[in-house]
């Protein structure tokens, strides 16, 4: 390659910057921050969404510039109000047919909402609270995607929006998604054949918007236009209205029956170690051991979890002869557990097992005159707990002699 063609290329690639490479970057900032911030954790996710925040700033005054001193009437900056009319469809259509997948499958195609809200807002996941942001964060995202298809191509074809949207995009959508926002689920071929295949409509919905709108429009009569926006209207709204219907008719319910079966385990807190004396000093000191668990348990999609144990609250007395030689007495405001899966991916499962079962150790103590190095000593405890699920928790009591239950259901909004 000589000289000319270096410096041809160059100002080729400096043109195809201006005219589409900076539109696309800004209208991409959505996309950046989720995987810059949510999925790769690069940087906060708070902190990524600033991006958006300046591309919304900076977007409307690189428009007026490109228009001011653009002479190429194919420049995108000239035509992205018609851009932003045809990217309203395609990506809602990607979450309207799993909507029979949720029912045949048990598919919550609006779960990782949850988590997006969440991790924006701070709100505890699986509540109104996260899911709201979630699905404005998942419209940004979507409408994203499609915006930078008719910005970044020239040729507005079905081969390029099938090998834009449903091979690049699902190829990492596939990848991502089991990795990071997966986590503590399965992803069985049937869930990747589905995003391939709803991936696929949606490219089919972004080539053919520029033809419905452009000619198909322009032929329908009033009652047809009307009859059009009203299916428009019911297509765009239909994924975001069923995901609230089902969270109250079918996932907090369901949920509901998880966590009270998760609270109801039997022997939850037991004693796995006889007490002995373990030194005498000022006073006698005798150990035993409770054992926490087992605590994992799948979520209404079937991601595993762990029980949250928090305020564990141990009393108990060293016996011998049926007299009390040593008392008990330990607080412990949070029993260890697996770090969140969006925080730490990789070691998610390896930790699931290795807190399934924690071993707590009570220490107690007598007076030195009643120092017993016998077998026989026995120990009498009550053990009171907090129990933090899915989307509640409640206060549970274990003792020595079998397992009560001292408190109601608590159903509140969870701590983050």
């Amino acid at each position: 390659m000589n000289y000319l063609d270096a410096e041809s290329n160059r100002g080729a690639f400096n043109e195809w910057i201006q005219k589409r490479g900076i539109l696309y970057a800004l209208t991409q900032t959505p996309l950046l921050a989720l995987l810059v911030g949510f999925f790769f954790k690069l940087a906060p996710y708070p902190v990524m969404m600033f991006s958006v925040l300046f591309a919304f700033v900076g977007l409307p005054i690189w428009i007026s510039y490109r228009k001011r001193v653009s002479n190429d009437p194919t420049e995108p900056v000239h035509h992205l109000h018609k851009y932003a009319l045809w990217g309203i469809v395609p990506f809602t259509l990607f979450s309207l047919v799993r909507i029979p997948t949720h029912y045949l499958f048990g598919m919550a195609y609006w779960h990782p909402w949850y988590d997006f809200g969440s991790a924006l807002t701070g709100q505890p996941v699986n509540q109104f609270g996260s899911l709201l942001p979630g699905a404005v964060l998942y419209s940004l995202q979507g409408y994203s995607l499609t915006l930078g298809f008719y910005v970044l191509f020239r040729n507005h074809s079905l081969l390029n929006a099938l090998l834009y949207i449903c091979v690049f995009d699902t190829s990492i959508y596939s990848f991502i998604f089991p990795a990071f926002a997966r986590v503590g689920m399965q992803s069985p071929p049937r869930w990747h054949a589905v995003a391939w295949s709803a991936h696929a409509l949606m490219a089919i919905a972004t080539w053919g918007m520029p033809k419905f709108w452009d000619k198909g429009w322009r032929r329908l009569g009033a009652s047809g236009r009307i009859a059009s926006l009203f299916v428009l209207v019911i297509v765009v709204a239909t994924p975001y209205a069923f995901p609230f219907y089902r969270a109250v008719t079918w996932q907090f319910p369901l949920q509901h029956q998880i966590d009270q079966a998760s609270f109801d385990r039997p022997n939850l807190i037991k004693q796995v170690e006889a007490p002995k004396l373990s030194g005498v000093g000022q006073e006698a000191e005798y150990r035993f051991r409770l054992s926490v668990g087992p605590k994992t348990y799948k979520n209404y999609v079937g991601r595993m979890r762990t029980l949250g144990i928090k305020d564990l609250r141990v009393t108990g007395r060293i016996k011998k002869d049926g007299k009390a030689i040593a008392w008990c007495h330990v607080m412990q405001e949070k029993v260890p557990g697996p770090t969140s899966p969006d925080e730490d991916a990789t070691h998610y499962f390896e930790q699931l097992r290795e807190f399934d079962n924690v071993s707590i150790p009570v220490t107690c103590l007598g007076p030195n005159e009643l120092a017993s190095k016998q077998s026989d000593l026995s120990v009498e405890w009550e053990a009171t707990v907090l129990l933090v699920g899915d989307r509640e928790e409640a206060i549970r009591a274990y003792g020595s002699n079998g397992e009560r239950f001292v408190a109601s259901n608590i159903h509140i909004e969870k701590e983050k």
